[in-house]
C-alpha cells in the first residue's frame, strides 16, 4: 500500500532493562547438571502496534512508542545420566508479562490521526501475545553398544505450550489452547561411525495443535490460522567420509 500521513508517523526505539540472577551446577560426579535463572525485566518506550484505517478507507498499521511492561520469570534446565545406558534432559520456565501502560485513544488522537486509525487498542489487563504464562520440554534417551561395535540409540521428546494469545485483549480467536508435542528417534551408527541410519518421527500423536492464529475479521473478513505440521515420519540415511 502506498504510504498515507497515517501510516508516516515515526517511532523510535525501544528500550529493555533486565535483571538476572542465576546458579549454573554439575553435581554427582557430574552426572547431572542444574541451571536455574530467575529474571526481572523492565520495558519502556515499548513498540505497540495497532490496526485500523488510513484517511482513505483503507487498511493501516500504526506503530508508536506508547508502551510500558514489567516481565518476570523463572527458567530451569536439568541434565542427567542414568546408569551407563539412560539420558535425560527437561526444562521448565515461566513468563509473567504485565502491561503497566498501553496507547490510548486519547494518545492516538493526540497524534493528529483519524479515529478511524485509532481502533485495535490494547486493554492494560490483557495478556500480551506470543507469550504463553508456562513451556516445557523433556526427553529420555537410551543408548547402547552391541556386540559387533555398532551403537544404538533411542530417544522420546515431549514439548509443552501453555494457552497462548497471538492478537490483543485475549481475543478467544486469536488463542492457541495447551498442547503438547510428542517426538521419537531411532538411530543406529556403524562400530567405525562411518554410516548412520535413523527412523524418527514429529507430532507422532497428530496433535492439531496452533502455531498461529490472527483475527483480520476487521479488515478483511478473515481469521488466518496455521496449524503445526501433523504426524510425519521419515528414514535417513547418512555416510560420512
Amino acid at each position: 500500500a502506498r504510504p498515507t500521513a497515517t501510516t508516516r508517523v515515526p517511532f523510535g526505539p525501544e528500550t529493555l532493562k533486565n535483571f538476572e540472577i542465576g546458579m549454573k551446577s554439575d553435581l554427582l560426579s557430574n552426572r547431572l547438571r542444574l541451571n536455574v535463572t530467575v529474571f526481572d525485566m523492565t520495558y519502556e518506550d515499548m513498540q505497540i502496534t495497532t490496526a485500523g484505517q488510513d484517511q482513505n478507507g483503507s487498511a493501516a498499521w500504526l506503530t508508536a512508542n506508547d508502551g510500558e511492561a514489567t516481565i518476570q520469570g523463572l527458567e530451569v534446565e536439568v541434565q542427567s545420566t542414568i546408569g551407563e545406558h539412560w539420558l535425560v534432559d527437561g526444562s521448565i520456565g515461566n513468563t509473567d508479562f504485565q502491561y503497566v501502560r498501553v496507547p490510548t485513544l486519547q494518545d492516538c488522537l493526540d497524534k493528529g490521526l483519524p479515529q478511524a486509525s485509532c481502533t485495535g487498542l490494547i486493554d492494560v489487563d490483557s495478556n500480551p501475545g506470543r507469550t504463553p504464562e508456562w513451556k516445557a520440554a523433556l526427553n529420555v534417551g537410551y543408548i547402547t553398544t552391541l556386540t559387533n561395535g555398532s551403537q544404538v540409540s533411542l530417544r522420546y521428546g515431549i514439548t509443552y505450550q501453555d494457552d497462548t494469545f497471538f492478537g490483543a485483549n485475549d481475543d478467544p480467536l486469536t488463542r492457541s489452547p495447551a498442547h503438547s508435542l510428542h517426538n521419537a528417534r531411532l538411530t543406529w551408527s556403524s562400530p567405525d561411525n562411518s554410516w548412520e541410519a535413523a527412523l524418527f518421527g514429529t507430532n507422532i500423536r497428530d496433535e492439531r495443535a496452533i502455531q498461529s492464529k490472527l483475527n483480520f475479521l476487521n479488515l478483511f473478513g478473515t481469521v488466518q490460522t496455521t496449524y503445526v505440521r501433523p504426524e510425519e515420519w521419515a528414514l535417513a540415511i547418512k555416510k560420512r567420509f
